[in-house]
Parts: C-alpha cells; sequence; structure tokens
C-alpha cells in the first residue's frame, strides 16, 4: 500500500516538474499570481516526499547509532577474549614452574646424595679391593 501510494507521489511529483517547466516556458502568458498558486501547490504536493525523506534520514541515523553499538559491543568481546587468552597462557607458563619447581630439586638434592655416595665407595675402595674391582668395572673409579 505504501509502495503503491509512494509511486503515485513520484508521478504526481514528476508531472508537477513537467508542468513547471511547461509553464515556466508560457510564463510570459500566466499572471504572476497564476505562477504563485502553481508554486504553492508543487511545495504542498513535495512536502509529503520531503518528509518521508526526513523520516528515512532519521531512520539510517538509527541505524548507524545501532551499528556504531555493535561495534563497540564486538570490540568489547575481542577485548575480553584475547585477555581471557593471554590469562591462560600466563597461568599456564605459572603453573609449570610452580610444578617442575619440587621436581628440580628433588633431582638436585639426589644429585648431591650420589655425589656424596661415590666419594664413600671411593674410600672404601681404597680400603678393600674387592668393592675396588666392582666399582673399576662399572666406571665408577
Amino acid at each position: 500500500m505504501k509502495s503503491k501510494q509512494l509511486k503515485m507521489n513520484i508521478l504526481l511529483a514528476g508531472f508537477v516538474i513537467i508542468t513547471a517547466g511547461i509553464v515556466k516556458n508560457v510564463s510570459a502568458e500566466l499572471s504572476k499570481s497564476d505562477v504563485q498558486e502553481i508554486r504553492i501547490i508543487i511545495r504542498e504536493e513535495l512536502r509529503p516526499i520531503e518528509e518521508r525523506i526526513s523520516s528515512l534520514d532519521k531512520r539510517i541515523d538509527s541505524l548507524e547509532k545501532r551499528i556504531e553499538d555493535l561495534r563497540a559491543v564486538t570490540l568489547a568481546g575481542f577485548g575480553i577474549l584475547f585477555a581471557g587468552m593471554f590469562c591462560m597462557i600466563g597461568f599456564v607458563i605459572w603453573d609449570r614452574r610452580t610444578a617442575l619447581k619440587p621436581a628440580i630439586n628433588e633431582i638436585e638434592e639426589l644429585k648431591k646424595r650420589e655425589a656424596r655416595l661415590e666419594e664413600v665407595l671411593r674410600k672404601i675402595a681404597y680400603e678393600d679391593p674387592k668393592i675396588a674391582s666392582i666399582l673399576k668395572s662399572t666406571n665408577l673409579l
């Protein structure tokens, strides 16, 4: 219904514009009051079209605002997503360090203990030839 009415208004506006062109050519034959009356009619006919154009401008402005709002929400969503990813990476790095720290400490302690045991076995090997031969066969002496 609205599109039909819009087509009618466009046709009417075209007719008025064409008529105005003809009137311009024959304005020498028309009086000033006739020309004034034709201008008033043209303005009255164009007023609904101008109102629709202004309502369309308002709708376009509304859509632009909604698009800007969606852009802001999307940007905030990506910000939250990337912040979460960085937090997860930081947590993984922290967790690895804390999980490996006890194992590293235990390995260091075992190495120290092994070194002390080897030293004790070497001292015993100088006194006992049987232990010395066993240590030599395992390349510990």
